[in-house]
């Protein structure tokens, strides 16, 4: 189900033909919605463009495969300079080695930076709204006169790798970026579901170093970890699962087949790195030295909220400053998908995430 051709921008003829077959009911199913399902209670106080945009994410992931969906959008480095090309803004790159690269969104600098790893199920790259999200944190920080730079990681997907390559990866980028000059405690981590998945992961790799992981040794705790709408677990078995499985845009029966599929890539011994609202009651001793702040989102209606609580009370076992957002009525990255149905009132986790990075 999940493989995918082998370099990006390849499908054969027919995957062409399956795709079209299977999206092609999406426009009478979007006219259902917006004349009957777009009036259930869990709408409420949803624009109807806010609702179709969630019914379409939520069909699309569900009729299409991992190597459909790898066609349609490229890479995560391929959607970045197509978004800074069409916005006029200056693509700045940096190689970081392992088929790793960091992407700055506006110029980049060193006194103050959000390094962020995005989600996608680890299958798949930066959605291009994510990009317009961080560039509207970033333009709304200035206007407070606070500068920030922000370097997004652009990581190899699955299933052409398995961990500990993202891992990897993304501690390379940690190295890069203290050897460029960013000071921990200047500098915030932020990942959404897979890529809060993946801090999590680095974090784990400091607390309990893996042979497949590079040790960095920063001077002090990083400034603050925002993990939004983390994915804690890859087997999709929690009330919350039942609960707001058709609620959330996402389909909880896909998730846990990617989680599925993932799992398959661990050894036994690594899945503790897998899996953080599944480790021990002592593993995250000692995360308090390596970050000073934790700010942890989860919507009220989505599938990973018990996960996701789960996890956040165990960090708090460990950590004094742990932080915990849980939205009224909000599903899986609820803020990021304003930015996909283009909307005028944007959630209210906006403005907590642009505090967030301007305390």
């Amino acid at each position: 189900m999940y493989t995918v051709p082998r370099k990006y921008g390849e499908l054969p003829w027919y995957q062409l033909l399956t795709m079209a077959a299977s999206l092609a009911p999406l426009p009478l199913i979007l006219v259902w919605t917006a004349l009957v399902t777009s009036h259930a209670s869990h709408n409420k106080g949803k624009s109807l463009r806010r609702i179709l945009g969630e019914r379409t994410i939520h069909y699309a992931a569900g009729h299409t495969s991992v190597a459909q969906q790898q066609f349609v959008y490229g890479s995560t480095l391929t959607t970045y300079k197509r978004w800074t090309k069409q916005i006029k803004l200056e693509p700045v790159v940096d190689e970081l080695g392992e088929n790793a690269h960091l992407m700055w969104i506006g110029p980049k600098r060193v006194d103050h930076v959000l390094f962020f790893c995005h989600g996608g199920c680890y299958f798949l790259p930066v959605p291009n709204f994510q990009l317009a999200f961080w560039r509207y944190v970033q333009l709304e920080l200035k206007r407070q006169n606070i500068e920030i730079g922000i370097a997004l990681l652009s990581y190899s997907l699955a299933p052409m790798v398995a961990f500990p390559t993202p891992a990897k990866q993304a501690t390379l980028a940690l190295q890069f970026l203290f050897d460029a000059g960013v000071r921990p405690e200047n500098l915030y981590l932020g990942g959404d579901s897979a890529g809060g998945n993946l801090l999590l992961q680095v974090l784990s790799s400091m607390l309990h170093p893996h042979e497949g992981v590079p040790q960095i040794r920063p001077t002090g705790g990083f400034r603050s970890l925002g993990l939004f709408s983390p994915w804690t677990s890859f087997t999709a078995d929690t009330k919350s699962f039942q609960e707001f499985n058709g609620i959330d845009f996402l389909d909880g029966r896909i998730l846990g087949a990617y989680g599925s599929e993932l799992l398959d890539g661990y050894s036994e011994a690594d899945r503790v790195f897998a899996e953080p609202a599944k480790v021990p009651q002592d593993w995250f001793e000692g995360v308090g030295e390596l970050v000073d702040h934790i700010f942890i989102t989860a919507g009220e209606r989505e599938v990973m909220h018990d996960d996701i609580i789960s996890v956040a009370e165990r960090l708090k076992e460990h950590h004094t400053n742990v932080e915990l957002v849980v939205q009224e009525g909000g599903v899986h990255d609820d803020m990021f998908i304003d930015f996909f149905t283009r909307e005028k009132k944007l959630s209210s986790l906006t403005p907590k995430v642009i505090d967030w990075l301007a305390t």
